[in-house]
């Protein structure tokens, strides 16, 4: 049976628990996190569209889009989250090795093992806390002040896009401590 070797899995070798798990995460999230980045992209086509409207607006008719702050600040949010995990996927975030690429090639890959799991740690703190402040502002009942949408479906959104994020960790750091074991 022959896996990818980007899974961390040798080829020709049956693949270990933590190599069907890594694929299991790949199959799921990167079908997931490609349709949430689609939405993402969207949104912010849209946004792009709404701020064209609201300049033509103001420029020729004196009146500007009502609540296009708020708008605006909302996309920002939808973009953001929709977008994280797909970035995390693909790998192609910029990284700044200070000190990390004086260390030997074993030291490197358990220093990126412990980072991964404090940032999945971390992750998976900052997405209850979100998911807790939602229930909170939907229990208010807090809205934004010129066109009143409530806020607490942007709270969730935020949740669900830092949870998509912290699997994407999940498998990065599987990846990661497969590549340590295996050695």
């Amino acid at each position: 049976m022959i896996e990818k070797a980007a899974n961390g899995i040798k080829s020709g070798t049956p693949p270990s628990y933590i190599g069907k798990t890594i694929s299991y995460l790949d199959r799921i999230m990167t079908p997931v996190s490609t349709y949430i980045a689609y939405i993402g992209a969207a949104i912010l086509g849209a946004l792009v569209m709404m701020l064209m409207y609201s300049i033509v607006a103001r420029r020729l008719f004196d009146a500007p889009l009502r609540g296009s702050m708020e708008m605006t600040e909302l996309s920002l949010v939808l973009i953001t989250f929709f977008m994280l995990a797909y970035d995390s996927l693909k790998g192609e975030s910029v990284i700044v090795e200070i000190v990390t690429y004086l260390f030997p090639k074993r030291t490197k890959e358990i220093t990126a093992t412990v980072v991964l799991f404090i940032a999945l740690a971390t992750l998976c703190m900052a997405s209850r806390q979100i998911v807790i402040q939602a229930i909170k502002v939907q229990n208010y009942g807090q809205t934004t002040p010129i066109l009143h949408i409530p806020i607490f479906p942007f709270l969730y959104v935020t949740a669900f896009g830092i949870i998509l994020l912290t699997l994407v960790y999940l498998k990065h750091f599987l990846h990661s401590l497969d590549m340590v074991i295996s050695k």
